[in-house]
């Protein structure tokens, strides 16, 4: 995998570990300077035993308010023809799962059209 991404590029740094570490990271070092700009972030790092999702949404959120930022495996309610993760109660990726940190930083959601 690592060949895949990284090949050939310059401009690529994969980081391998706890993705909230991860992510303070990034913010504390290469992102640092950019966190006002709108930056594009995609979320696909949960488990079953380990759903960080709403906090990588919060320290997305509050380092860097104008970030748009996309969930692999999220629930789209009017189409059961997507799948989603379900880790059992109150570890599936649905939109009442992200609802506080929705609220908390006045965030819209938006789900797939296309069915």
């Amino acid at each position: 995998m690592r060949a895949r991404f990284v090949w050939g590029r310059r401009n690529i740094n994969l980081l391998h570990g706890d993705s909230r570490a991860a992510l303070r990271k990034l913010f504390n070092g290469p992102l640092r300077d950019l966190s006002s700009r709108t930056l594009f972030f995609y979320l696909d790092a949960h488990w079953n035993d380990d759903l960080p999702l709403a906090e990588e949404i919060d320290i997305v959120f509050c380092r860097c308010p104008s970030a748009i930022v996309m969930i692999d495996d999220f629930q789209v309610s009017s189409d059961a023809g997507y799948a989603y993760d379900d880790y059992g109660r109150g570890m599936a990726l649905v939109p009442q799962y992200i609802a506080p940190a929705v609220s908390a930083h006045g965030l819209q959601a938006f789900f797939p059209s296309t069915p």
